[in-house]
């Protein structure tokens, strides 16, 4: 019999004992790798503070209510252009110079665009269509007094979205 005791760096049951608990490091480290380049935009850091806008946004939405505010966007492909009317119930509404257009992506935060859109005519506003990729979002159209939101899912089965005040059902 031969017994030659080998070095411990040459013995095949060594690295196999080895081997899983490096794995099990290695594996943690592309985790946490992972998790602090791609937060998790569904948590917010300061909810206390947007709670305490739930009720400046009621109201925003309140008074685009009032005004029996309705909006139409028109989302053309083709040209790259995004046609916004704006109409109201009330026949004395001043229609404001310009609206904030905003879409957000419901998981990705980065994904956001914020659009200020001029008044072209009378009920028409315009600017160009961003880039938006495939997925839930949260359309909103805003001033400072008023806002209406709809969620849709892009690509949309139409060209058209109508966006009218969702009554408040819960206080």
């Amino acid at each position: 019999m031969n017994n030659v005791k080998l070095p411990w760096y040459q013995e095949p049951y060594v690295w196999l004992i080895i081997l899983f608990p490096a794995t099990a490091v290695i594996g943690g480290l592309i985790t946490l790798n992972i998790a602090i380049i791609f937060k998790d935009d569904l948590v917010v850091d300061d909810y206390y503070k947007q709670g305490i806008e739930i009720n400046r946004t009621l109201a925003r939405e309140q008074t685009a209510a009032h005004y029996g505010l309705q909006v139409t966007l028109q989302l053309d492909q083709d040209r790259q252009l995004i046609d916004l009317y704006l109409t109201s119930s009330q026949p004395n509404y001043p229609k404001p110079e310009q609206l904030f257009l905003n879409f957000r992506h419901r998981a990705h935060a980065s994904l956001d665009q914020q659009l200020v859109l001029p008044r072209v005519a009378d009920t028409l506003y315009q600017s160009r269509l961003p880039e938006l990729v495939k997925g839930h979002w949260e359309i909103e159209v805003a001033t400072p007094e008023w806002r209406l939101v709809k969620s849709v899912s892009i690509p949309l089965a139409t060209k058209e979205v109508t966006m009218v005040p969702v009554p408040q059902t819960f206080r």
